[in-house]
């Protein structure tokens, strides 16, 4: 996982790296693109996107902002990832 979204002063997932790694490697398949043609964004920046706006309730502004992408695909992936998720049960 990136290190840099895990530095002490940097830490708003609340999850811990190693919970988030593991959550990572049960979803993974179904988050990833197959391919990273046009910027596809990875999996873990999925993941960590989606638990930043779990974990702050923030508007998908903000949460796009973290990363550097649109409104619409940060609503995309919050969707996706959280259908993973739910669909571990």
């Amino acid at each position: 996982m990136n290190e840099s979204y895990y530095k002490l002063s940097h830490f708003r997932f609340r999850l811990s790296k190693a919970v988030a790694s593991h959550l990572l490697n049960y979803i993974r398949e179904a988050i990833e693109s197959p391919s990273n043609r046009g910027g596809a964004i990875n999996g873990e920046t999925k993941l960590l996107l989606t638990l930043r706006f779990y974990a702050t309730g923030n508007i998908l502004q903000s949460v796009g902002d973290f990363v550097g992408i649109s409104v619409a695909s940060a609503s995309r992936i919050v969707k996706t990832v959280t259908h993973a998720i739910a669909s571990l049960k």
